[in-house]
C-alpha cells in the first residue's frame, strides 16, 4: 500500500529544506489528468484536506507543517507577476509499461472539514495569509513549540507560534472547533482574525467586519481551487510506482523543499528539488499557482521489485509525466471514472431501482472525491438492498407472501446487476471484510432457495432473516 500523505509529511518534517524561487506558471490552465488503465486500485484514496496539507498527524495530536526558509512571503513569480489562482496543470504518462492505478480530483470542504482562506489581494495566495478551518471537534492540533493562552471572543484558545508560522485553536460555545492557520502573519494579528470570525450557515468561516493586515476572505472560484488536491498514481511492470499530488502552494506552508542529499535540477523547464528518502525519492516543484509533488518507490505488492538505483533513474521516470491537453487527457482517462462535475449525472443514470412504498429514492451523498462508476453502483444497491431487506422483514411478520415475494425477487436482481458485476465480494487487505456488494450478494444467497423454489416449498419461516440482517451493515 502506497504511503499516505500524512506519513510522508512526518517523514520530511525533520529534513532541512530550502524553499523554491517562483517559477512562471504553465500556460495550461485546464484542470484535468490523465490514465492509460482501467485496473480498479484504491489506494490513492489519500484524502488529503486542506488542514492535512498543513498538519501532520502525529499520534494523537498534530504538527504544524513549517519547513520553509524563513523571510519576506514569496508573493509573486519572478516574472513580476502577481500569483494567482489556476486550474491545475494536465499531466499524463503515456509510456506504453504503465498504466493508472489510482486518482483522485478532491475538494475536502464538500463533506469534511469547511476552510476559508483570507488573504491580501495586493500580495497574493502566497503572501499574508489565514486559513480558518471549521472542524467537528474530532481532532487537536498542536505545534512542537509552546503554546500560549488567548481568548477569542469569549472562548478560550491556544495559540502557538513557529517562526512564520502561526496557529490559534479553540471551541465555540455551540460546540465548533475552529482553527485559524497564519502564514507570514504576527500572533496579535492572527488572534485580532480569530476573534472577528463566525460560521455562516453554509458551515464556512466569514469575518464580522475589517480584518488586520488587509486581509478579505477568498470567493468563488479562486476559494474552490484553494481547497483543491489532485492526486493519482501509475505502477509499471516492473513493480516500480510514480505518485503524484498537486496541491494549492498557498495550502500548504512550504512548497518545494528537499532533504540530506537533495539537489536541485531543472525539471521540465522549471526549478525543481530531487531527494531520497529510505528508498522513496522525491521530486518537489512549484508549477506557478500549484506545488508538485512525484514520489517513487518500490510496490509492497510487488514481490521481488527494486526502488530506483539512484536519484538519476527516478528523475528520468518521473520526466514520462508530461503535460497534455484536454483532448489527449480525456481519451486515455478510464472509462469507469466520473468526475465530480459529472457525478449527479450519472447517480441519476445509475438510480433505477425501484424502493418499497414511502421509501424515497436512493441518494448518494457527495463525499468530495473522484469516484469509479461502480464504486456509485455499488453504493446504490447496497442501500436499495438495506430497504427491502427491511421490507421482506415486515412482510414476513405479517404473512404477506406477495409482499415478501417482491422483496426476496428485488435481492436477487440487484446482486445480479451488470453494473457491480465487476466489484469484488471482499475489501482487498482484510481477514475476509465484506464489500457492500458482497454484502449484498450474500443476502440474496440467502433468499434464492426461497425466490427458485417459492413459498410452496421454502416458506416464510424458512427466510433467513438474522443471517440477512446481520450481513447487510445498513444505517439505523
Amino acid at each position: 500500500m502506497s504511503p499516505s500523505l500524512e506519513s510522508d509529511l512526518k517523514k520530511m518534517f525533520d529534513l532541512q529544506t530550502r524553499e523554491l524561487g517562483l517559477s512562471d506558471p504553465p500556460e495550461s490552465n485546464v484542470v484535468r489528468l490523465t490514465a492509460n488503465s482501467s485496473r480498479r486500485n484504491s489506494s490513492l484514496r489519500l484524502r488529503s484536506s486542506v488542514a492535512a496539507a498543513m498538519v501532520l498527524l502525529l499520534g494523537g495530536g498534530a504538527t504544524l507543517w513549517a519547513m520553509s526558509a524563513r523571510g519576506d512571503a514569496p508573493s509573486t513569480n519572478r516574472s513580476g507577476r502577481l500569483l494567482v489562482p489556476t486550474d491545475p496543470p494536465l499531466l499524463v504518462l503515456d509510456a506504453p509499461s504503465w498504466e493508472l492505478t489510482g486518482f483522485n480530483d478532491f475538494d475536502p470542504s464538500v463533506s469534511g472539514d469547511r476552510a476559508t482562506t483570507f488573504i491580501d489581494p495586493s500580495k497574493g495566495v502566497a503572501g499574508p495569509r489565514v486559513t480558518v478551518v471549521v472542524s467537528d471537534g474530532r481532532g487537536s492540533t498542536a505545534l512542537p513549540v509552546e503554546e500560549q493562552a488567548v481568548t477569542i471572543g469569549v472562548a478560550p484558545g491556544r495559540l502557538y507560534v513557529d517562526g512564520d508560522d502561526t496557529l490559534v485553536h479553540w471551541t465555540q460555545p455551540d460546540g465548533l472547533t475552529l482553527e485559524a492557520f497564519g502564514r507570514f502573519v504576527g500572533p496579535d494579528d492572527l488572534v485580532a482574525v480569530a476573534s472577528a470570525i463566525s460560521v455562516d450557515g453554509n458551515g464556512f468561516a466569514a469575518a464580522t467586519g475589517p480584518l488586520p493586515a488587509n486581509l478579505v476572505a477568498m470567493t468563488g472560484r479562486d476559494a474552490e481551487l484553494m481547497r483543491r488536491s489532485v492526486e493519482y498514481s501509475w505502477a509499471g511492470r516492473d513493480g516500480r510506482v510514480l505518485q503524484v499530488s498537486l496541491n494549492p502552494v498557498g495550502q500548504v506552508f512550504a512548497c518545494c523543499g528537499g532533504g540530506p542529499g537533495g539537489r536541485r535540477i531543472e525539471f521540465q523547464g522549471f526549478e525543481a528539488m530531487a531527494y531520497a528518502d529510505q528508498g522513496t525519492f522525491t521530486l518537489t516543484q512549484q508549477r506557478g499557482f500549484w506545488a508538485l509533488k512525484i514520489q517513487g518507490y518500490a510496490s509492497p505488492e510487488s514481490p521481488g521489485a527494486t526502488s530506483y538505483a539512484g536519484l538519476d533513474e527516478f528523475v528520468s521516470a518521473a520526466n514520462l509525466v508530461h503535460e497534455t491537453n484536454t483532448e489527449a487527457w480525456s481519451r486515455s482517462l478510464p472509462a469507469d471514472i466520473v468526475l465530480r462535475s459529472d457525478r449527479a449525472t450519472v447517480v441519476a443514470e445509475l438510480n433505477v431501482w425501484p424502493m418499497p412504498a414511502g421509501i424515497p429514492a436512493v441518494t448518494v451523498p457527495d463525499d468530495g472525491l473522484t469516484a469509479r462508476r461502480g464504486e456509485l453502483a455499488s453504493h446504490i444497491a447496497h442501500k436499495a438492498a438495506c430497504a427491502w431487506s427491511a421490507e421482506l422483514a415486515t412482510a414476513v411478520s405479517a404473512a404477506n407472501i406477495a409482499a415478501s415475494t417482491t422483496a426476496a425477487q428485488t435481492l436477487v436482481q440487484l446482486a445480479a446487476w451488470s453494473e457491480i458485476a465487476d466489484v469484488p465480494d471482499v475489501i482487498q487487505g482484510t481477514d475476509g471484510a465484506l464489500t457492500e456488494v458482497g454484502q449484498v450478494r450474500r443476502s440474496a444467497e440467502a433468499v434464492q432457495p426461497f425466490v427458485t423454489s417459492g413459498p410452496e416449498v421454502v416458506g416464510l419461516d424458512r427466510i433467513p432473516l438474522a443471517e440477512i440482517q446481520s450481513t447487510l451493515i445498513c444505517a439505523r
